[in-house]
């Protein structure tokens, strides 16, 4: 299932941004940031996927639901960070890239913490992919 290398696409996606990646360098993490990686980062995992059929029972598009987190010893640096994430995964919608057809996506929700002397800056969004 294709769909299961969307966060393979979006970390592309994300590191392709000059603002981003000048203020993040590659550190773009599947699941888990190595311990001692300097600020900031940022860690995705994917959340959940909903094959969608039609009545033959063959799968015409899978929603995947994702969250991402941006790490950052600055609270202002970790909005701004944020924000533009939002802003170049928003602005996928209608492309292909690394041969998923990004048909919609969504921002579900965002919310904030403050743990161990880290902002902490959650998203959740969910990808429509159109299968092949």
């Amino acid at each position: 299932m294709e769909s299961l290398e969307l966060g393979r696409v979006v970390k592309s996606i994300l590191l392709q941004d000059e603002d981003i990646s000048r203020q993040v360098g590659s550190k773009v993490y599947p699941l888990v940031a190595d311990k001692g990686t300097s600020f900031p980062f940022i860690v995705y995992r994917r959340d959940g996927l909903t094959p969608s059929t039609n009545k033959d029972k063959l799968v015409y598009d899978t929603q995947v639901r994702m969250s991402f987190i941006v790490a950052s010893s600055d609270y202002r640096q970790g909005l701004g960070i944020c924000s533009k994430v939002i802003d170049v995964l928003l602005a996928s919608q209608g492309r292909t890239i690394g041969g998923l057809e990004i048909t919609d996506l969504e921002l579900q929700d965002t919310s904030e913490e403050y743990r161990e002397d880290t902002f902490l800056q959650l998203l959740s969004i969910t990808v429509n992919i159109k299968n092949k």
